[in-house]
């Protein structure tokens, strides 16, 4: 079975562009780093940012951010690869 994520190789495959919205989310994510954004009815809100539930989703699918269940609310964070994905858009 492959992973969708992956090439027959193992090597990982090349990141499409990001839609406006996905971009929108990760910087939100960005700057609301270590803590995240809280999950609320309807998405994830933090102190100045939201991202709408489909959108978080979607970040997690991609492998672009994580939820982390430690806390009394889940949190949307982003990790290591969402990091290096705006890094690369903003490159470009």
């Amino acid at each position: 079975m492959t992973r969708l994520d992956h090439q027959p190789h193992g090597r990982p495959a090349a990141l499409a562009p990001l839609d406006p919205a996905i971009r929108r989310a990760l910087q939100a994510l960005h700057r609301a780093r270590p803590l995240g954004l809280a999950r609320t009815t309807g998405g994830f809100r933090g102190i100045a940012d939201h991202v709408d539930t489909g959108t978080g989703l979607v970040l997690k699918d991609q492998g672009l951010a994580r939820i982390d269940h430690a806390g009394h609310y889940p949190r949307l964070k982003i990790n290591r690869a969402g990091r290096s994905a705006l890094k690369k858009e903003g490159s470009s």
